[in-house]
């Protein structure tokens, strides 16, 4: 019947889209094939109405007063009156080729939002993937060798080794800060030259904690507490340290682009709010 209405093609199987190109493709050739039903539909509505036009006038012909009858013109009148049955099974024809491209629109009215899904769920995967690639990149690309440790003195305390030996300190804890918006300073800012190595001042386990205000970060949880390293230039170790391992390196990442190097170190004692380290500073440095 669908060869008759003048339709020809067929919907791709369901395992052709197997990429975002695929998707797309099957997509594209969906759309067309739906618009080719549409065109084929348009086409055979419209005969649908001539037929209809042209069975009335063969009807009136033979009905109204006065018209074609077998009396004054019987020859003519068997041609029309053989004609009507014809264009009735002709309409009969055309009307259930116009079902079945109705069908087969909706069936491919219904692959294409499927392949529409499709399309977004593999965009979406692509683009996480690229994503996970990046950060995955970005991490490498700030993480460096890190060195042996030097030799660093232990000393007894919560802090057992010096977190930047060498550095230079002031108690700024708890001041008002201005440097990205006013705020209360949590931490103690130790200042040495761009690279110098930040060390776990205790042993137990490190993790990244990089965040836009504090840039490169590191936290070192211990059985005491944790420290907070924030502004540095590269990440070290992660993972179980021990006292004196290099965690990470003296920069201005995050807020503090454009002032002088330093780490910002936070203690927090029990994991709770933030404490002043500046006595455990003097103990271990």
């Amino acid at each position: 019947m669908l060869a008759s209405a003048g339709f020809r093609g067929s919907i791709a199987p369901a395992g052709a889209a197997r990429t975002p190109a695929g998707t797309t493709h099957a997509l594209a050739a969906a759309h067309r094939q739906h618009d080719a039903i549409e065109r084929t539909i348009a086409s055979l509505q419209s005969r649908v109405h001539r037929l209809y036009a042209a069975r009335d006038r063969v009807a009136a012909r033979l009905t109204l007063p006065g018209a074609l009858n077998p009396v004054s013109a019987p020859t003519l009148y068997i041609t029309v009156a053989r004609g009507l049955p014809r264009l009735a099974d002709e309409l009969v024809r055309t009307r259930e080729a116009l079902m079945h491209l109705d069908r087969r629109r909706r069936e491919v009215a219904g692959r294409i939002e499927r392949l529409r899904a499709r399309f977004f769920r593999e965009w979406e995967r692509r683009r996480d993937q690229r994503a996970r690639e990046a950060e995955k990149a970005a991490s490498a690309a700030t993480r460096v060798a890190v060195p042996a440790a030097p030799s660093i003195p232990r000393v007894s305390g919560t802090f057992q080794s010096c977190p930047v030996p060498g550095g230079s300190y002031r108690d700024s804890f708890g001041i008002l800060s201005m440097r990205g918006g006013a705020h209360i300073h949590q931490g103690i800012d130790v200042f040495a030259s761009y690279g110098t190595p930040v060390l776990a001042p205790f042993a137990g386990r490190a993790e990244v904690a990089t965040n836009p205000v504090g840039g490169l970060a590191v936290k070192v949880f211990g059985p005491a507490g944790y420290v907070y390293n924030a502004h540095l230039a590269a990440i070290g170790a992660t993972g179980a340290v021990l006292p004196g391992d290099v965690i990470g390196f003296v920069g201005t990442s995050g807020n503090a682009v454009g002032t002088a190097p330093h780490d910002h170190l936070e203690w927090h004692p029990a994991g709770g709010d933030a404490a002043s380290p500046f006595g455990l500073l003097n103990q271990a440095c």
